[in-house]
């Protein structure tokens, strides 16, 4: 393990919360087209609109918050 001052137990939920994360990301879709494929269709395909048409704010709202979190982080460790 890395070598963060963070205990074992510690390490090991953030691995868990990681992989649950990453599950749920590619998972959800999947069972969602199983259960109701015309739905899903049609909000996959609104959301793909929204994206293309806000891009920018939202690369910028991710990019906020990264700066944000390394920010805090930064004034803690101080």
């Amino acid at each position: 393990m890395v070598r963060n001052g963070d205990g074992l137990p510690t390490q090991l939920l953030l691995i868990l919360v990681f992989a649950l994360i990453t599950y749920l990301v590619v998972e959800v879709p999947v069972i969602s087209y199983a259960l109701a494929p015309d739905a899903t269709t049609t909000r996959v395909e609104a959301f793909s609109t929204w994206l293309g048409t806000h891009k920018i704010q939202a690369v910028a709202a991710v990019a906020a918050v990264i700066g944000v979190v390394l920010i805090i982080k930064g004034l803690t460790s101080l």
